[in-house]
């Protein structure tokens, strides 16, 4: 009768096995998201301050020197990469760096966050409106083209 009990207990733990591996894998590869009153994207008329993980980062908009977007893959290297929007810091004298924010990361329209960087770095003089509502209202309204784009006109009198 012990034989039979013990045999049940093997099997048991056996079969619980792979579930006592998935818990430590996901126990070891887990990040808790932050809170998201302390996470996300500061900008300031004089700097940006990323936090998405582990510890802000901050950039001065005159050292951004490109914005881009790729996808990446981290720190594994299996299966599908991360859309990321790079802001690239820095020039050839002074290397390059980069500041990556996952697409994943964000709780709005990635595209749209990618068009705001990309037009306050080509628009310096109008860093004054973030952190005010004309500000949000731009970033809300997507208000990035220029307001009058250049009309394209064809003047061939042949067509």
């Amino acid at each position: 009768m012990d034989d039979d009990w013990s045999s049940g207990v093997a099997f048991l733990f056996l079969i619980s096995l792979p579930a006592l591996f998935a818990i430590l894998l996901g126990l070891g590869t887990y990040k808790p998201r932050k809170v998201a009153d302390n996470v996300g994207i500061v900008l300031t008329p004089q700097h940006i301050t990323v936090d998405y993980g582990d510890g802000p980062t901050t950039a001065a908009w005159q050292d951004i020197s490109a914005v881009g977007g790729r996808s990446g893959r981290g720190e594994f290297r299996f299966g599908s990469g991360t859309n990321l929007i790079s802001l690239v810091t820095g020039d050839a004298d002074t290397g390059y760096g980069t500041i990556d924010i996952g697409h994943k990361d964000l709780e709005t329209d990635p595209t749209r966050v990618y068009h705001l960087f990309v037009f306050y770095v080509r628009n310096p003089g109008l860093r004054s409106e973030l952190g005010t509502e004309l500000g949000l209202d731009r970033f809300r309204r997507g208000g990035y083209a220029p307001e009058q784009p250049a009309a394209f006109v064809d003047t061939d009198p042949r067509l």
